[in-house]
Formats: structure tokens, C-alpha cells, sequence
């Protein structure tokens, strides 16, 4: 017996992080995967991928922004969010964090094309710290942003 073709996941790119938006993307990602599916092909996950966005407000205020698009895309069925990338350097501190009140949230933080050793000490303590409490699913990566008009670190 043949085995079907498997699909990791089928991602819709948020330009709208709200949840009218959220509820676009989840219409998208059901009727895709509803597609694949009718032609026998395994999609494994779904995922909404949010806008950029920077991590100056503070944590608790970040988190709750977060958490709630965590809620309006697990109302709708769609598994996972990403966040990212992040794009203020302060955000190391503030991913494990995050990560730890969410479930279903991943992220990155941007990195610029010259890492400084304190950008690079950030990045280590950050993925450190994700590796002792996550058991195993590590949600975290950096990213090189590539068009720097996007992206405060020069």
C-alpha cells in the first residue's frame, strides 16, 4: 500500500494581525487543507504567520497581545501562530517569556548582518534558557532580515 504524500504544514501570511484577519486566514488554511485532503495528501498542521512586529511594550502587555492571537487562531482551528520575527534586541530577554505562557506560538528575533557580542550573548542565554524548559519543542530561531529599511538593527 502506498503511503499518502505528507504536508508539514500549509501557512497563511497575516498583513492584518486582528481578529477579522485571523478569521480570513483560518477560512484560507481550512479550505486549502480541505483541497490537499480531497487529493489525498496528509496535512499535519496548519499556521497563521503574523506581521512583524517590536517588542518594546512591555511584557505583560506584549504577552497579552500574544495570547490572544494564540486564542482567536485556536478558536478557528488553526494549530499554530508565529509571531515573529522580533525586532528589537531587548527581545531576547523577552522570548522565553513569551514562549512559556503560550502553547501553540513560535517566534524569531531578528538578527543583523554584524552580530555584537552582546547580541550574540543574548542569543545564547535566550536559547539556553528555551532548551531547559521546553522539554523538547524549541519554537525559537533568528532570522537575518535582509532588507534593513525593516529592521532597527544595523
Amino acid at each position: 500500500m502506498e503511503r499518502p504524500l505528507r504536508l508539514r504544514t500549509i501557512t497563511y501570511f497575516l498583513s492584518d494581525a486582528s481578529e477579522e484577519g485571523i478569521a480570513a486566514g483560518a477560512a484560507f488554511l481550512q479550505a486549502a487543507q480541505q483541497m490537499y485532503e480531497d487529493e489525498g495528501y496528509v496535512v499535519q498542521t496548519t499556521r497563521i504567520a503574523a506581521p512583524q512586529r517590536h517588542a518594546s511594550q512591555p511584557l505583560p502587555e506584549l504577552t497579552a497581545s500574544i495570547k490572544e492571537l494564540e486564542g482567536w487562531a485556536a478558536g478557528r482551528r488553526v494549530k499554530f501562530v508565529n509571531i515573529g520575527p522580533l525586532l528589537d534586541p531587548e527581545a531576547f530577554d523577552k522570548v522565553p517569556h513569551i514562549l512559556r505562557d503560550t502553547r501553540h506560538v513560535s517566534c524569531s528575533v531578528a538578527l543583523p548582518r554584524r552580530l555584537t557580542p552582546k547580541m550574540a550573548l543574548g542569543a545564547a542565554k535566550c536559547i539556553l534558557e528555551l532548551a531547559s524548559m521546553t522539554g523538547g519543542r524549541f519554537p525559537f530561531c533568528g532570522t537575518n532580515i535582509k532588507d534593513h529599511r525593516l529592521s532597527p538593527l544595523q
